[in-house]
């Protein structure tokens, strides 16, 4: 069970839950009021910005609330594809994924704000899902073009190198 008492900044902490169907709900407590991301902790106590994301095995992003098992008979809607890069802004490791229909296949490229190509993989992909990791400690400091190729579709976002 992860305890946040030990944890550490620029650090991805990863579990994984077999959860018998039912409801289930997510509840973060904020012992400092100050959310997962606060300007004054990022200035002053050098503490950076943070993020949570659940993600059903195959893809599907959920938070919060959400059920496991049956259906609520609710009619679903198709995903959309949902970029992720974290930490961001980054000056190490850094987790770029990208949900929906990725179908097995999905490319990874990152550019300067010239255009200029840095880096290029072939992301880890499933039919649902693709994430790749990069070390980005040795670029120069400044904004960088993350940029993803699945077969149907090109995404791209920023990536701010600190």
């Amino acid at each position: 069970m992860f305890d946040p008492t030990r944890a550490t900044n620029q650090t991805q902490y990863k579990d994984t839950f077999n959860l018998a169907p039912g409801c289930y709900s997510i509840i973060i407590e904020d012992t400092d009021s100050d959310g997962l991301s606060f300007w004054y902790s990022t200035q002053v106590e050098g503490e950076t910005a943070g993020s949570m994301r659940l993600r059903l095995v195959g893809g599907s992003y959920h938070r919060y609330d959400f059920s496991v098992g049956f259906t609520m008979n609710v009619p679903e809607n198709d995903l959309m594809h949902q970029i992720a890069i974290f930490p961001n802004p980054s000056n190490g490791l850094t987790n770029v994924e990208v949900s929906g229909a990725v179908n097995n296949d999905a490319n990874l490229e990152i550019l300067d704000l010239t255009g200029r190509l840095i880096y290029s993989e072939k992301m880890n992909a499933t039919a649902n899902f693709a994430e790749s990791f990069v070390d980005v400690s040795t670029y120069k400091s400044g904004t960088y073009l993350v940029k993803i190729i699945t077969n149907d579709r090109v995404y791209t976002k920023s990536l701010v190198k600190q």
